[in-house]
């Protein structure tokens, strides 16, 4: 298996430094970006299926002791996330011909929310759990039963959030890319017609929606990092772990 984590890491590099052509498209660069971006971008989430199959395999085939319940599941979260966020949706809209109907509506914005919240902010989220056990003297990190409802719910609601405003953004960019660019040709008034549209409008309401439950989530999170781990000590999770082990 060390061998395809090679491959995997290859890929990602290769498409990810090359598939950043797909943001060179419209900003008067060569025409040759056209083909590069949009042949690397594409390539971009065949790495990320590759991990997330990679992660569950290991997962399933070596046991292994968790003492950071919030971290693991953020992990978890961040390759699920990653793909779906920068692999599905970039590829939606990151060959050039769709792109020039999607580029600078909220379609882009939908990718955008979703891919950077999983590659990025899940995984920082995760080295936060990390750190603050780390800081607190390597202690168990699930929070108890008292308290573990707090991380869980910060994970279900931010993510839930997210992915909502995802959705909404979809679907307001796709009634501008096919108002707005297909029908009205990029217009001012194809422009002003695909954001009176009561889909796009509706969207928008949506999003804000669920803008809120993002916002609930966020606070969620703040809270538990700064509680979680208080009061517990090493002696706890050596016990714990020796549970788990008989």
């Amino acid at each position: 298996m060390q061998t395809w984590l090679y491959i995997e890491v290859a890929l990602m590099f290769g498409s990810g430094i090359l598939g950043l052509g797909h943001h060179y498209f419209w900003i008067g660069t060569p025409d040759y970006w056209l083909t590069i971006g949009g042949f690397f971008s594409a390539l971009e989430p065949i790495p990320l299926v590759a991990m997330v199959v990679h992660a569950v395999y290991d997962t399933g085939s070596h046991g292994f002791k968790n003492g950071n319940h919030p971290a693991l599941a953020w992990v978890i979260a961040h390759a699920f996330g990653n793909f779906f966020g920068a692999g599905v949706w970039g590829f939606m809209h990151t060959l050039p011909q769709i792109n020039l109907y999607t580029h600078g509506t909220q379609w882009s914005a939908s990718h955008g929310h979703l891919a950077f919240f999983g590659a990025y902010a899940t995984i920082n989220i995760a080295f936060f759990y990390l750190a603050i056990q780390h800081w607190r003297g390597n202690v168990w990190m699930s929070g108890g039963m008292t308290h573990q409802w707090r991380w869980q719910w910060a994970i279900g609601l931010l993510n839930v959030g997210v992915i909502g405003m995802t959705v909404a953004l979809l679907i307001a960019g796709y009634e501008q890319s096919f108002i707005e660019r297909a029908v009205e040709g990029s217009s001012w008034s194809g422009y002003f017609a695909a954001q009176n549209h009561p889909d796009f409008q509706s969207a928008m309401v949506w999003r804000w929606l669920f803008g809120v439950v993002t916002l609930a989530g966020l606070v969620l999170l703040i809270w538990d990092l700064l509680t979680i781990g208080k009061g517990e000590s090493r002696k706890a999770l050596a016990i714990t772990e020796d549970v788990a082990s008989s």
